[in-house]
């Protein structure tokens, strides 16, 4: 059961076992990477240009659980997952609160990876997708919610959503 957490991520159809009662039923993670490129060029008409972004897979580290096994299972499948949520959460004085959310659609699980030790069980998975919209919300000084920035990003189109 995975209780103290950077985030947690609810896939469609898989349950955790989040011991947050925000999050029932999702998995919680201690580690969230996403990597993204916009190559640029540089040539004497048009000056510096940009391409084409590059958005790797999401990865996400977590503790064993049962809703790893579902995963790895989709993963050799190939089954989409129609929805995916992720929250990050900001550790705040009384309680946490959602800093970071995306919303993934069509998304495949495609790498998996589990390591087991006599101290520990770590688990992580890439995750393919073919949209994703991510809102962040910022603080004010005094605690309360500043304007949220969002924006999104069709793979497959290769256009802002």
């Amino acid at each position: 059961m995975s209780e103290i957490n950077y985030g947690y991520i609810k896939f469609e159809g898989i349950d955790g076992e989040s011991g947050d009662d925000k999050h029932k039923d999702w998995t919680g993670f201690g580690n969230i990477g996403i990597q993204t490129a916009n190559p640029a060029s540089v040539d004497g008409v048009s000056g510096l240009t940009a391409g084409t972004p590059v958005i790797d897979l999401i990865f996400i580290a977590f503790e064993l659980e049962k809703a790893y096994i579902a995963m790895r299972k989709h993963l050799l499948q190939g089954k989409h997952i129609k929805t995916t949520t992720i929250e990050i959460m900001k550790r705040g004085e009384a309680t946490d609160i959602v800093w970071q959310k995306i919303l993934l659609s069509q998304s495949l699980i495609v790498h998996s990876t589990v390591a087991l030790s006599r101290d520990s069980s770590y688990c992580q998975i890439g995750i393919d997708y073919q949209q994703y919209e991510e809102t962040y919300t910022g603080q004010k000084p005094d605690g309360t919610a500043d304007a949220a920035i969002h924006h999104g990003y069709d793979r497959y189109a290769n256009k802002v959503i």
